[in-house]
């Protein structure tokens, strides 16, 4: 497929996609997150360069989501095109995790997570309530599923423990597919993806050092510890540019 061909075909799912980056406040969520009353809740998903593609050649329905940037490139390509600075926002250490916990910590909030590797979630779980010690984490396992009983035997689980909560980390797009499924059975309040932090995380509360954090270095640490980062930025991120691109002349035509 050409990228013109490409772009036709899914032209729709990136102004749908394009317009939810827009709309979506951070603190609005927040301020939902904090309101006593059983309100409605919502999905929270990221999107970087990377995920931006698999989103639109993905079938799921973008709208039910708030959809917050995870990326510079991103950011910068929103802002030129649409004159508005849809912020960073990413589900690790450095940006939002930390507001969800603090939030799920202070209200005793019923918390699950479903990501990763297997093993991973509990180290994980251990790091994290180093940091929240009062966070009321209610069931934890790991992203894969055996079979399609193992999937409706996790979402009982997740039904019985009552959450309040849910994290899920699986890739674009298994786990907005997945929190779609969620949703559909009223499993809980709030869901939010938060892509590679539970394997981070299983690693050590804080993944990045002192010094990558003090001068911004986050991916350039990223692409000296993992190959398929170093995929990303070699191939998926300039593939990313060139479609977006694509889009931009389109809008102007």
């Amino acid at each position: 497929m050409t990228k013109e061909s490409w772009f036709n075909t899914n032209w729709q799912r990136k102004r749908e996609l394009d317009s939810c980056i827009s709309e979506s406040d951070w603190l609005s969520v927040l301020e939902d997150m904090r309101c006593e009353d059983a309100g409605p809740g919502g999905l929270v998903t990221f999107v970087n360069p990377f995920s931006y593609l698999q989103v639109l050649d993905a079938s799921f329905d973008i709208g039910r989501f708030k959809w917050f940037v995870d990326g510079q490139l991103l950011r910068v390509l929103h802002r030129m095109i649409f004159r508005f600075d849809p912020r960073r926002h990413s589900f690790d250490f450095t940006s939002v995790a930390s507001d969800v916990f603090a939030l799920c910590e202070e209200r005793r909030l019923r918390l699950a997570i479903v990501a990763a590797s297997p093993g991973e979630p509990q180290r994980a779980v251990e790091n994290i309530q180093k940091k929240f010690p009062q966070l009321n984490v209610v069931y934890f396992r790991d992203g894969y599923f055996s079979n399609d009983s193992d999937l409706e035997s996790c979402f009982g689980d997740l039904k019985g423990e009552e959450v309040d909560v849910l994290i899920c980390g699986m890739g674009t797009p298994l786990q907005e597919e997945f929190l779609l499924k969620v949703d559909e059975r009223n499993i809980a309040r709030w869901a939010f993806t938060c892509g590679g932090f539970i394997s981070q995380t299983a690693e050590a509360v804080h993944y990045y050092p002192k010094f990558v954090m003090k001068y911004g270095f986050r991916g350039l640490y990223r692409i000296y510890r993992h190959d398929y980062v170093r995929r990303r930025y070699l191939y998926d991120y300039p593939r990313f540019l060139s479609l977006y691109l694509i889009g931009l002349f389109k809008q102007a035509a």
